[in-house]
């Protein structure tokens, strides 16, 4: 199979759910999968940033999360990847 990354265009504001959504499911769904899994249909086949936001939540503090997806993006070989843990926008 294809194991190249594709960069699509640069992020500069807000928020980056739409480019983050699938590794936090994963991490989502390993944490609290009962939780996790009507939210991951809503965040993913939805789009809706509130669900992400919500799955977010269920990762605990802002610096665990971060480092649950990061965990998720690294075992599928992109190591250089950081998840940022604040609200920035």
């Amino acid at each position: 199979g294809d194991t190249r990354a594709y960069s699509m265009g640069g992020w500069s504001s807000g928020p980056a759910w739409s480019t983050i959504k699938v590794p936090l499911a994963v991490a989502a769904l390993r944490a609290d999968p009962v939780a996790a899994e009507p939210l991951t249909v809503k965040a993913i086949v939805e789009s809706d940033n509130l669900a992400s936001e919500e799955l977010w939540s269920l990762l605990g503090e802002p610096a665990a999360a971060a480092r649950q997806v990061q965990a998720v993006i690294a075992e599928c070989g992109d190591t250089s990847t950081v998840v940022e843990s604040r609200r920035v926008r």
